[in-house]
């Protein structure tokens, strides 16, 4: 029986990190809404000296019944029971400015500690998209970050650089990416948020709760539809933005459907072939008597 439990029950770490990885804070408000939702407790700490530039990160003064605290800038990891067949490892905390290796390492050895087997890392950040439309998500595994994206290069943060590492020491590993329109960026943005949880329930094959930050999710596009009423300005962007992702989901459909034509006539050519079907009879190409 026990060993039937531990073939069945899973443990997956999923990391969050503030910055520049964190567009209107959707990916760390995701993690924050798992450690709010589900039976968690705090399992650890990777601590700042290493890994933290205090004048980039500064700590924070904090008065706690009374009195004064200095909290200072870490990683926080915290462990979730989603159920009796999951268990999640929830990390966040500021991307570090300093020794991302070393810092990896150290959250990779405690994934390794509680035997995790999958390494989740989510991402938000900025783009030209319309909050009219589904909030664009994509995954990349973590041993070929060209999966989703074969044209990229550029700079990468710590969710890129976390997978990869994880992959090259064997674990499975993915990050998760949603687009956040960037015309509302001074604002939080449950909207990604619920993105996110979405194709994370979707790879650990669960459903995950999200009944709270759905509702905050409705919230924010309404409030986003009241101030592109009231701005006509930002209105006529917002159809400008509406207009070109139409035109490039039509793109990408069309570009689908050809490919599926195709497989299909190569297919039924292939299935010709096997048949012994002559395809130059009656073409005149034929030898003449």
């Amino acid at each position: 029986m026990d060993n039937a439990y531990e073939d069945q029950h899973q443990v997956v770490l999923v990391a969050a990190f503030e910055g520049w990885n964190d567009a209107s804070e959707a990916a760390t408000d995701a993690v924050k809404h798992l450690i709010n939702h589900y039976d968690s407790r705090i399992i650890g700490h990777i601590e700042s000296d290493d890994y933290y530039d205090l004048q980039v990160s500064r700590p924070m003064l904090c008065t706690v019944l009374g009195h004064k605290r200095i909290v200072w800038p870490q990683t926080t990891l915290y462990q979730a029971r989603v159920s009796d067949d999951l268990e999640l490892i929830l990390a966040i905390g500021p991307e570090p400015n300093m020794h991302w290796l070393d810092y990896c390492r150290e959250i990779l050895g405690i994934a390794d500690e509680v035997e995790a087997t999958k390494i989740i890392a989510l991402g938000s950040m900025f783009a030209d998209y319309p909050h009219t439309r589904a909030l664009p998500t994509t995954v990349n595994d973590g041993a070929d970050l060209s999966v989703d994206d074969q044209t990229y290069s550029g700079p990468i943060g710590i969710p890129s650089v976390l997978t990869m590492t994880a992959a090259q020491m064997g674990f499975d590993s993915d990050s998760v990416w949603v687009s956040i329109p960037e015309y509302l960026g001074g604002d939080d943005c449950p909207e990604g948020s619920l993105r996110l949880l979405e194709r994370l329930s979707a790879l650990l094959d669960t459903s995950l709760n999200m009944d709270d930050i759905s509702r905050r999710a409705r919230r924010w596009k309404a409030d986003a539809q009241m101030l592109v009423r009231y701005n006509d300005v930002l209105a006529n962007y917002v159809h400008q933005l509406e207009e070109q992702t139409d035109q490039s989901d039509s793109n990408i459909l069309m570009s689908a459907q050809k490919a599926q034509q195709l497989v299909a006539e190569t297919e039924a050519y292939l299935q010709s072939l096997d048949h012994g079907v002559d395809h130059g009879a009656g073409n005149g190409s034929g030898d003449g008597e």
